[in-house]
């Protein structure tokens, strides 16, 4: 593992750059700023 960095509301094309890191040996957490995010956002999430 390269190292780990926090994605902020990563939503929409953020799903590249997780790609991206994770092929980098990236280690990536996400962090949701609020407790209530839009589900059409949340769903397009996958850190699996």
């Amino acid at each position: 593992m390269m190292g780990r960095v926090a994605i902020v509301d990563g939503y929409s094309t953020t799903r590249f750059l997780l790609a991206a890191l994770r092929e980098r040996g990236v280690e990536c957490v996400h962090v949701q700023s609020q407790s209530d995010m839009p589900e059409f956002l949340v769903l397009r999430l996958s850190f699996g």
